[in-house]
C-alpha cells in the first residue's frame, strides 16, 4: 500500500505547497467576478438656444440594462488578493504546526526505538551473562573442596557484579595453591607463582595451553593485588566470567593429568 512519509521534510513542504496552491485555485475560482462587457451607450439629443441661435446639444449616457458576464480568471493576480492571503496564512500557519506535531512524534517514536533497542541489547547481555555464569557455576561446584575457602559458590554470581577483584584476586590464589601442591608432588622447590609456572613448564608438566590459561589468572590477580596509581584498571563482570571460565579449563586438564593428586577432591 502507498503511504506517504510526512516525516521528510522535503516531502511534507511539497504537498503542503502543492495543496496550498490547489486550494487558491479552488477558492478563487468559486467567486463569480462580474465586469462589465461593454459600455453599451445611449443618445439623447436636445435643442437649445444661445444667443438667439438654435444649437443641438447631443448627450451620452452608459446603458444601464449592459449585461455583465464572467471575467476570465487570473490565477496569478488572484494569488495575492485580499482574500488568498488570509487563506494561504491561514494553510501556512496550520502547516507550520502540522510540521511541529509530526516532528514530536517522530522524534518521540525514534527515542522510544532506541530505548527498546538499548533495552533489548541490556535485556541480552544481563541473560547471556547469566547462562555462562551458570555453566561455570556448575563445572566449579566439581572442584568445590579444591577452590574452598578462596572462592565460595554462595551469592558468587552477585559478587561477580559488586566485587570483582574479589574474583580475580582468589581465582590467582586458588591457582598458587594448586600449582604448590604440583611442585611438592614432583619435588619441585616452591618459587613465586611466576616462577613455578616457568619451572613447571621447562620440565613439562605444563603445556603451552595450561601455562597461557596460568599466566592469564595471573595477570588478572596481580593487576589487583598491585593496581596502578597512575592508570587504574577498573575491571568489569565480563573480567571476572574469563578468568573463572580459565580456571574451569585448567581444572579440567589437570583432572585428566591427574595433577590434583593431593588436593581435598572428592568429587
Amino acid at each position: 500500500m502507498f503511504k506517504i512519509n510526512f516525516s521528510n521534510p522535503f516531502v511534507y513542504w511539497t504537498v503542503i505547497i502543492i495543496s496550498i496552491l490547489i486550494f487558491s485555485f479552488l477558492f478563487n475560482n468559486t467567486k463569480e467576478i462580474y465586469v462589465e462587457k461593454k459600455e453599451n451607450t445611449n443618445t439623447f439629443e436636445k435643442y437649445s438656444y444661445q444667443n438667439g441661435e438654435k444649437k443641438l446639444d447631443t448627450y451620452e449616457f452608459p446603458d444601464i440594462n449592459a449585461k455583465l458576464e464572467p471575467e476570465k480568471n487570473n490565477i496569478i493576480s488572484n494569488l495575492f488578493s485580499k482574500d488568498t492571503n488570509i487563506l494561504m496564512i491561514f494553510l501556512l500557519i496550520y502547516s507550520i504546526g502540522l510540521s511541529m506535531l509530526f516532528t514530536y512524534r517522530e522524534k518521540s517514536r525514534i527515542s522510544k526505538e532506541m530505548l527498546d533497542e538499548k533495552l533489548k541489547i541490556e535485556k541480552e547481555r544481563i541473560q547471556s551473562k547469566i547462562n555462562i555464569f551458570e555453566d561455570i557455576e556448575v563445572e566449579l561446584k566439581k572442584y568445590e573442596n579444591i577452590i574452598n575457602p578462596e572462592i565460595k559458590l554462595e551469592n558468587l554470581d552477585k559478587r561477580i557484579d559488586t566485587d570483582t577483584n574479589y574474583v580475580l584476586f582468589n581465582a590467582r590464589v586458588v591457582l598458587e595453591k594448586i600449582l604448590l601442591n604440583i611442585c611438592k608432588v614432583n619435588e619441585i622447590e616452591e618459587e613465586s607463582l611466576n616462577k613455578m609456572i616457568y619451572l613447571l613448564f621447562k620440565k613439562e608438566i605444563l603445556t603451552h595451553q595450561t601455562k597461557s590459561y596460568a599466566h592469564t589468572i595471573k595477570a588478572f590477580g596481580n593487576r589487583v593485588a598491585h593496581p596502578s596509581i597512575k592508570q587504574p584498571i577498573i575491571f568489569t563482570s565480563k573480567d571476572a566470567l574469563l578468568v573463572l571460565s580459565t580456571l574451569v579449563a585448567l581444572l579440567e586438564i589437570f583432572k585428566t593429568q591427574n595433577l590434583l593428586v593431593g588436593l581435598n577432591n572428592d568429587k
